[in-house]
């Protein structure tokens, strides 16, 4: 069995945690690109990555947000580029990164109660569950969509979702 370990980013150097995280060319690139390197710098001197997550997580909640999202998004683009999809450039990459990043702040800001149902939010009884449900229907193009938000019963938000219906008899 062949065993090719060239980093698929950036086709130099044996492949490990170490070069494919922080110290190939292009995620370098992202580090800086968002305001990282010093972060950077201080997570390439440590040999495990169980050292790694505990200075992730002595981090500023931001910093550590950024940094866990640009891990992900790197992986992603690695592993596509990797099974021969095209290769995301650093530029598309951190692009990504602060588009999920905006979304989660998106979603924290709205942890508070913030489904208004008769004009007001109302609380379900402890250790309850409340979702929250709509649909739509298109008699013309036989289409539709749906959402949902279920919330705890502090008003925090535990799941929520919502698609397009292509092709529906009914509304039912």
């Amino acid at each position: 069995m062949e065993s090719d370990n060239l980093c698929p980013m950036c086709n130099r150097f044996d492949e490990d945690c170490g070069h494919l995280f922080l110290k190939c060319k292009g995620v370098k690139e992202c580090w800086r690109s968002l305001n990282l390197e010093e972060v950077r710098l201080r997570l390439v001197q440590y040999q495990s990555g169980k050292e790694t997550v505990k200075e992730i997580l002595s981090m500023t909640a931001k910093d550590q947000l950024k940094a866990v999202v640009l891990l992900w998004k790197w992986w992603y683009a690695r592993n596509k580029a990797n099974v021969g999809d095209k290769k995301l450039t650093s530029l598309e990459v951190c692009d990504a990164v602060l588009y999920h990043i905006m979304d989660l702040e998106k979603l924290h800001q709205c942890r508070t109660p913030c489904m208004k149902v008769n004009g007001r939010w109302e609380q379900p009884p402890a250790d309850i569950y409340k979702m929250n449900s709509d649909a739509s229907f298109d008699v013309s193009t036989k289409t539709g969509g749906w959402g949902f938000l279920a919330r705890g019963s502090n008003g925090e938000f535990l799941e929520g979702g919502y698609g397009y219906i292509l092709r529906a008899s009914s509304p039912l």
